[in-house]
């Protein structure tokens, strides 16, 4: 009888084991890699999406305001504060036996646009129901107010730009009635209050 005494011996054992190690960890290695690039690009489209929200917000809240002036409004401290004020200053009303038109200013309404670098927020909302202290910039109601969430801030690098192609007066004070706003926000993520990478730069172009 011819038995086969062939098997594995421990050399070629460690030798296997080895191979295999080095394979797992090169795996292993890959799937890390691929988790952690996944896990910034659903951040970094978390961004944009942020971006896209708090953009298509303040268009359909100016479009809805009838915004008919704008001004930035000056602050002691730029790099903590940048501040637009958007006006509703009148409705066009027909008199009804006359049908003549005329402005009504007693319909005007102001809405507050501020982006706050000290809490990373920005904020808009009425300057009266939400009760806006222009001595001390903030909204009384930050939380009803704020655009951004809280795991995503605004970086000191974001910049509200007006730029005024037209001005009117408008009961005695002259004001900008057409513009294009440029609003660039810098946005990061940030998880347990730290960033998460470098922050993203989003423009927003508003025109009334």
């Amino acid at each position: 009888m011819i038995r086969n005494e062939k098997g594995v011996t421990l050399f070629e054992l460690l030798v296997t084991i080895s191979v295999g190690s080095v394979v797992i960890a090169m795996l292993m290695s890959i799937l890390s890699t691929t988790l952690v690039s996944k896990n910034f690009m659903d951040h970094e489209n978390r961004l944009l999406q942020e971006s896209y929200n708090i953009s298509e917000y303040l268009q359909a809240e100016i479009f809805d305001l009838g915004v008919r002036t704008a001004e930035k409004l000056e602050v002691e401290d730029e790099d903590e504060h940048q501040i637009l004020q958007l006006n509703h200053e009148y409705d066009i009303v027909v008199d009804p036996e006359t049908g003549s038109v005329r402005r009504d200013y007693s319909t005007s309404d102001s809405y507050i646009l501020h982006l706050d670098f000290t809490e990373g927020t920005i904020h808009y909302g009425n300057s009266d129901n939400f009760i806006y202290d222009y001595q001390n910039p903030q909204f009384e109601d930050r939380q009803g107010t704020q655009l951004n969430t809280d795991d995503v801030r605004i970086e000191p690098n974001s910049d509200i730009r007006l730029d005024c192609i037209a001005q009117d007066r408008f009961q005695g004070e002259m004001k900008c009635y057409s513009a294009i706003i440029r609003l660039d926000l810098e946005l990061n993520y940030i998880i347990q209050d730290k960033p998460l990478f470098n922050a993203k730069q989003f423009t927003t172009t508003l025109v009334f």
